[in-house]
């Protein structure tokens, strides 16, 4: 998978912010996962990177609109400065939501819904946010701090696309500035003459392809689609899972698996340790599975118990040949037979 080309659950996402033509934007896998389960059904996460170009095309989809809710530390101001050039060049109308409940998302919304509605509601848009953040940072009645605040706005009006747009704030901001709007203008103007870098996706270079094994894809199924755990309880039996986190993590999936064919995932993730494995198959299934019809999920959960019985099979066989080899050395004729037999029987049982 490449986490600089998805967001996550766009597959569970995309109907609500297709109807709503807006997109809140979190950070991290939990943020989603709370605020979809607390009914903010058009959030989606940026898998705790700066989006790329690439995801925000994908999002121009379904959404015109975006909201921003980054973490409040540094990375996540970073983060959204950078996610925020990408938007502006794609024409997003764009908000940002300071959280005052909670250090993220995913804290806020455990308190309640209340308060991340208000942050919502009094998100500011994309202007408000850097002339208040600018401001503060200088002082606009000093001639070196006037220089600093061109330095830094200038260039974020500059990628609006609607010369409207810009012309707007330039207006604004030669009357914060007690200027002359010429004066802005020429400014501008030296900037425009500049030739500056494309806007160059922030994400990681491309990484060779992870290689999965197939309980790890069953589960990435299963944790994106619950509801096919009936027919993977009827195929699958535990000890075909290796003993490792796999096997706990689907231990811990029928645990809280109920009779709705849903799975409490606030409950599963507080038990996840560490939580990097449940959110590796969160993204493994958002990628490979997200565009398959029902038919070919239970097509697919066939073939992946009928893979994972196989490879449980060959393990028994490696194991019971080097038994057999061990009695036939021993001299142990009894024991011999009786490993050869068992061997003999599952041989016919896999080529069946």
């Amino acid at each position: 998978y490449h986490k600089a080309q998805n967001l996550y659950p766009l597959f569970l996402a995309q109907e609500s912010i297709r109807k709503q033509e807006e997109a809140v934007i979190v950070e991290g896998y939990f943020d989603a996962i709370m605020a979809y389960q607390k009914g903010f059904k058009n959030t989606i996460a940026s898998l705790g990177t700066a989006l790329t170009e690439g995801q925000l095309r994908l999002l121009k989809r379904y959404a015109s609109k975006i909201f921003f809710a980054f973490d409040a530390d540094l990375a996540g101001i970073s983060a959204t400065k950078r996610s925020t050039e990408i938007a502006q060049k794609l024409d997003f109308e764009i908000r940002l939501i300071q959280i005052s409940e909670g250090k993220d998302p995913d804290e806020c919304l455990r308190k309640g819904t209340k308060k991340w509605e208000e942050a919502l509601q009094k998100a500011e848009n994309l202007m408000d946010y850097y002339f208040r953040i600018t401001f503060a940072e200088h002082d606009k009645e000093e001639a070196f701090g006037k220089k600093k605040i061109l330095e830094e706005l200038l260039p974020v009006i500059q990628r609006f696309p609607n010369a409207v747009e810009r012309e707007h704030f330039l207006q604004k901001l030669a009357q914060e500035l007690k200027t002359t709007l010429k004066s802005i203008y020429e400014e501008n103007r030296k900037l425009d003459g500049h030739k500056h870098r494309p806007i160059r996706s922030s994400g990681p270079a491309p990484k060779k392809t992870t290689k999965f094994s197939r309980p790890q894809h069953l589960l990435a199924l299963l944790f994106n689609f619950p509801q096919r755990q009936k027919l993977v309880e009827e195929g699958l039996k535990l000890e075909w899972f290796p003993e490792n986190e796999e096997k706990r993590l689907y231990k811990s999936f029928l645990k809280h698996h109920n009779k709705k064919e849903e799975v409490d995932l606030e409950k599963l993730i507080s038990e996840a340790t560490p939580k990097e494995d449940l959110e590796l198959f969160l993204l493994l299934g958002e990628e490979r599975y997200s565009r398959f019809a029902l038919p070919d999920l239970k097509k697919e959960v066939e073939k992946l118990i009928q893979e994972i019985n196989h490879d449980h099979k060959k393990k028994l066989l490696a194991s019971l040949y080097l038994q057999i080899r061990e009695k036939e050395q021993e001299k142990n004729k009894e024991a011999y037979i009786s490993l050869l037999k068992k061997y003999n029987h599952l041989l016919k049982e896999d080529s069946s």
